[in-house]
C-alpha cells in the first residue's frame, strides 16, 4: 500500500479520535474487524458534529443508492442501512479509507459507532497490515 496514503489516513484517524469525547471505551470489533464504541444518545449530537467535520457526507437510507460503487459496496458488507443508521466515509477518491458506521439502537437510549478501514483490491496480506495499524492507532 502506498505509504503516503496511509499516513494520511493515520493522520485522519488520529484527529478524530482525539477530537471525541475521552469517556468512549472502544474495543476490537471482530464483526467487522474496526473499531466499535457504545455511547449514550445524550452525546450523539456532539458525536455526530465531530462526524460531520472529519468525514464530510453522511449516507443514510434514501441516500445511499446514489453513492459511489465503493460506499454502496461497504454499505452491503455491514448488511445495509435501515432507520436512522448512517454511514460515513473518508475521501473516496484513494484507498485504503476508513468509514463510520453510526447506529442507534431499537431502545432510544444506547448508539453503536464502528470505525473500519478498508482497501480496495488488496492482498489479504495487505489488509492484515492495514488491521494491525489501524489497531495502534485507535488503541486497541
Amino acid at each position: 500500500m502506498d505509504e503516503d496514503i496511509l499516513e494520511k489516513l493515520h493522520k485522519s484517524v488520529t484527529e478524530f479520535y482525539e477530537g471525541l469525547p475521552e469517556d468512549l471505551s472502544w474495543s476490537f470489533d471482530g464483526r467487522f474487524y474496526g473499531a466499535l464504541c457504545e455511547f449514550e444518545t445524550t452525546k450523539l449530537e456532539a458525536i455526530t458534529k465531530i462526524l460531520e467535520a472529519s468525514f464530510g457526507k453522511a449516507w443514510d437510507t434514501n441516500s445511499i443508492y446514489d453513492a459511489p460503487e465503493l460506499v454502496q459496496i461497504i454499505s452491503d458488507f455491514t448488511g445495509g442501512l435501515r432507520g436512522d443508521q448512517l454511514l460515513y466515509t473518508s475521501s473516496q477518491d484513494t484507498t485504503p479509507l476508513v468509514f463510520a458506521a453510526l447506529w442507534p439502537w431499537g431502545n432510544g437510549e444506547t448508539v453503536s459507532l464502528r470505525l473500519i478501514p478498508t482497501a480496495q483490491n488488496a492482498t489479504p496480506e495487505e489488509m492484515k497490515d492495514l488491521l494491525v495499524k489501524f489497531k495502534g492507532w485507535m488503541n486497541i
